[in-house]
């Protein structure tokens, strides 16, 4: 996201004039205001006649001064056209207006298959309630939406803050969704896998206190669900900069939960957002060291390292990087501007990742549910073995509990074969298959929950090859015939044979190598020797996307000069 509001900017420059005439706007009565528990929707519409021409008529449409109704902690803006409107915000507290900042749109974030909406983001204003508006030309049915937390009635201020001071304390530090007051979800939610973290940073200013952020994320939820349409906040976690976490959307805290924080990859990963402006600010310690024991917790639990990178595929969208069906290779901790088109979570927290993708890693626990297959790589129906351990939030094995592994396939997840965890929590089965697959393991530890699956896994299953020769003794000048299988069975598939001759000293030399082809399954490829000698005569089955490449055992021919 582009730059926000920040303390240093809300007491940057000139003082207004005391004389300042403000343009009328709908009073708190006639604004369009709905009340949901302790929060307040207000939304007003902002007249074309409030933008001036500049001076010259080149440069941005600026408003006069505009009142909201009442104070608001959030801001944000829709429209109906153009499509893409760039607009400035910039707010007047405590008789000083802060810098011009540009207002982010809203689709950087939002569900996967969302089309592009008319809006921004909301921006946490801290209680202004004067403010101006520039914008790169007309916009038509301008509408600003505020949201104000009923301070009398909000969530009490957690003090001393409440933070973790490792991985383990990370489930009994976070300030609930009862706690701050969430509006409940529009819909059950959906659920997809943890294969990395978005980190994010809100457009909020940073000049506040432990006891605004409640307020803070309960605006944000009130605009994302209300204002945006969207059936949850977006984020899974929500960080401040005194260490306190917040949990976000309901059930992402233990579960995979899909979100609506990075589009194209809700359904692959989870977001927290660091409560404040970052494009040129760090994060504060308390911020850095909360915000890694949530990730090295929060991976763990899902299976997946801190470090390292992982290969997804886009489900696209408006502002996604890349289209949908294109292979991603992100870090497992990632900023949102390396899947989406946004400078979020800011240059300063954006370069602060590397540390912190470290610092993640001393947090990580081996907790939730794993999978590995050994061997990697195996031949056509091989036997291999699928393995792995399952341990509970708290760190204590899930024993007794029914593992099944799965393998994906074009209608879907499929079951493979079952297994059951010990009194440790380790599980193992033995699979054959045919062809590669991606292969995941699911649990239900508990019935009442969601199931717990490992990252998936990709297992490949080599081209199995077999050859013969039909003669293994000839006489110089002579021919024989290479023939062989090739499995799985394709109607057509291309061969490449290598033919060496024994040297001096018992080294194989290569004299010949060309391509082949086997259809239906069989091949018969005629050969004839350049001269005297020993010859090894080998035949390999290229990959594809469904086997690994397979190679058959040599077979030899003695030539007789």
């Amino acid at each position: 996201m582009p730059a926000s509001l920040t303390r240093r900017q809300a007491v940057a420059g000139s003082a207004l004039l005391a004389l300042t005439r403000f343009l009328p706007l709908p009073s708190a009565a006639a604004a369009r205001s709905a009340s949901s528990a302790d929060a307040v929707d207000v939304g007003f519409a902002i007249p074309p006649s409030s933008f001036r021409r500049p001076r010259g008529g080149r440069g941005p449409l600026t408003t006069r001064s505009l009142r909201a109704p009442r104070r608001l902690d959030v801001l944000g803006f829709r429209w109906s056209a153009p499509r893409d409107v760039r607009l400035e915000l910039r707010t007047r507290r405590r008789g000083r207006w802060s810098k011009w900042v540009t207002l982010p749109a809203a689709s950087g974030h939002g569900p996967d298959r969302a089309a592009r909406p008319r809006a921004t983001e909301a921006a946490a204003v801290g209680g202004a309630r004067v403010f101006q508006l520039r914008a790169t030309g007309a916009v038509q049915d301008l509408h600003a939406h505020g949201v104000a937390v009923a301070r009398p009635a909000a969530i009490a201020a957690v003090a001393p803050p409440r933070r973790p001071r490792a991985a383990g304390d990370v489930a009994a530090a976070i300030i609930g969704r009862r706690e701050w007051r969430a509006q409940a979800p529009r819909s059950t939610p959906d659920y997809g896998e943890v294969q990395l973290a978005f980190v994010h940073h809100t457009v909020s200013t940073n000049g506040y206190g432990p006891e605004d952020s409640a307020a803070i994320v309960r605006a944000i939820q009130q605009y994302h669900r209300n204002t945006l349409g969207w059936d949850d906040i977006g984020y899974q976690f929500l960080v401040d900069a005194y260490g306190q976490i917040f949990e976000g959307r309901e059930g992402g805290i233990d579960q995979a939960v899909v979100g609506a924080q990075a589009q194209g990859y809700n359904h692959l990963s989870t977001g927290i957002s660091v409560i404040g402006t970052h494009t040129s600010e760090p994060i504060s310690s308390a911020a850095f060291e909360t915000l890694a024991a949530v990730l090295g917790w929060k991976l763990s639990l899902h299976g997946v390292p801190t470090q390292g990178t992982v290969t997804v595929t886009s489900a696209g969208g408006p502002l996604n990087r890349y289209p949908a069906g294109r292979a991603v290779r992100l870090q497992r901790i990632s900023g949102h501007r390396d899947g989406d088109a946004t400078a979020c979570p800011g240059n300063t927290l954006y370069a602060q990742l590397p540390a912190l993708r470290a610092r993640a890693a001393e947090h990580a626990a081996p907790t939730g549910l794993s999978l590995s297959m050994t061997p990697p790589r195996a031949r056509l129906l091989e036997a291999a073995t699928a393995s792995g351990r399952l341990l509970l939030p708290d760190g204590s094995p899930g024993a007794g509990v029914g593992v099944e592994v799965q393998e994906k396939t074009a209608g879907g997840w499929k079951g493979v074969v079952p297994a059951v965890t010990d009194a440790s929590g380790a599980w193992s089965a033995s699979l054959a298959l045919p062809t590669t697959r991606s292969l995941r393991a699911v649990a239900r530890p508990d019935p009442a929950q969601p199931a717990l699956m490992s990252p998936p896994v990709r297992f490949e299953v080599r081209f199995a090859v077999s050859a013969v020769l039909e003669q293994s003794r000839i006489n110089f000048g002579q021919s024989t015939v290479l023939r062989g299988t090739v499995e799985p069975r394709r109607r057509s598939r291309p061969l490449i044979v290598t033919v060496d001759r024994r040297a001096a000293g018992g080294r194989y030399v290569r004299v010949a190598r060309f391509r082949g082809r086997a259809r239906n399954g069989r091949f018969r490829i005629p050969l004839t020797p350049s001269g005297p000698g020993l010859y090894r005569v080998r035949v390999a089955a290229p990959g594809d996307r469904l086997n690994a490449p397979g190679r058959s055992a040599p077979v030899f021919v003695r030539v007789l000069g």
